[in-house]
């Protein structure tokens, strides 16, 4: 009898063991199955997104991501609008010129803010030929600028115009998009190019000492920020969660392997990693949602109203961003307050609760 008790109990614990293996091999499989699509470029600010994709993060936590790369960011931005695209990445500046364009009741389509994974003094850079007479920024008056307009390259000229006490008025600007750069500079067709994409032409013509940055660069820094619709941010949080987990172990892997991370960029862009010395400078990557996003939002908004005539309503930065998704994943790297939206309705829910 103990003999046979222990063959059920044994088959007991076996078919259990059978089940709880078939609960896992199920869950896994449909965690693996949600599907995402995600916009982003080909400049080494994505390279997260890149690190992702072939070290198998996006796998791990449960992600079937299709990448779509475009060339401008305004592409990413539209692809997102579009429906296109679930998440996309892109500068802030290029989002808040993006937000002003559209003002008016909240949508669920409305692209918001999860995360910035940059904080940078140089995402936009003015480039210029190595043998050429720009020497200094004054040298850039009586000559030609390209810049993407509609971009934050113009917020970045007028910045770096204005610092360095160049008469505009004596500057041509030409609008040159991004599949002319840096052709154009090479050319002569302009002069000088305000660029996000600096680095990558930089090091593509190091071999011959082409083209180099020009020296006053650092006058503001700007955010690179992972965006999606506020429709995905609210409904689809749990999602919007496993992205931010990917891309946090992807600016982990980056910081800790920074030489295989720029190896890897360099030669997803056709360019030998080991051509020169002259190596990849990469962006100080780190996720957050931080005071600086804030003041940078309010500063860019502000360049936009006055430039524009002030003729936008204030607007509330905080509605541009949707911190639940971080805030519940990492706590500690979010460090503002939520939106406003958000609050009221805390707020009406204390004083209902308070209320006998």
């Amino acid at each position: 009898m103990n003999k046979h008790g222990l063959g059920w109990r044994g088959l007991s614990w076996c078919l259990l063991l059978l089940l709880f293996l078939s609960f896992v091999a199920c869950r896994d499989a449909a965690v693996s199955s949600i599907n995402v699509r995600l916009a982003c470029v080909n400049y080494p600010f994505d390279l997260p997104t890149l690190v992702a994709e072939q070290k198998g993060i996006f796998e791990r936590d449960g992600l079937n991501v299709e990448v779509t790369r475009h060339d401008e960011e305004r592409f990413v931005l539209e692809a997102l609008k579009e429906g296109r695209a679930d998440f996309a990445l892109m500068s802030l500046s290029t989002l808040v010129l993006e937000q002003l364009s559209a003002i008016g009741p909240e949508r669920p389509e409305d692209p918001v803010i999860l995360a910035s994974l940059i904080y940078s003094h140089e995402l936009n850079q003015v480039l210029v030929k190595a043998s050429g007479a720009i020497r200094e920024p004054s040298d850039m008056e009586g000559r030609r600028v390209g810049l993407g307009e509609g971009s934050g390259a113009e917020y970045f000229w007028w910045l770096y115009a204005l610092h360095h006490g160049i008469d505009t008025s004596r500057v041509s600007l030409v609008d040159v998009p991004h599949d002319a750069q840096p052709d154009v500079l090479l050319n002569g067709e302009v002069q000088a190019l305000v660029t996000l994409d600096a680095e990558r032409y930089r090091i593509a013509n190091y071999p011959e000492g082409k083209l180099e940055v020009l020296a006053g660069n650092p006058l503001y820094a700007d955010n690179w920020v992972l965006v999606t619709t506020r429709d995905t941010a609210t409904r689809r949080q749990d999602i919007s969660r496993r992205v931010l987990q990917a891309y946090h172990e992807a600016i982990e892997d980056i910081q800790i392997t920074p030489n295989d991370a720029r190896k890897m960029y360099l030669a997803s862009v056709a360019l030998d990693p080991g051509a020169s010395d002259n190596k990849l400078q990469l962006p100080p990557f780190g996720m957050n949602l931080d005071w600086s996003l804030l003041f940078n939002t309010q500063q860019l908004l502000r360049w936009t109203v006055n430039s524009e005539g002030g003729r936008h309503e204030p607007q509330s930065v905080l509605n541009w961003i949707e911190s639940a998704p971080l805030r519940d994943l990492m706590p500690s790297h979010v460090g503002i307050p939520p939106p406003l939206h958000h609050a009221s309705v805390e707020d009406a829910s204390a004083e209902e609760a308070r209320t006998p």
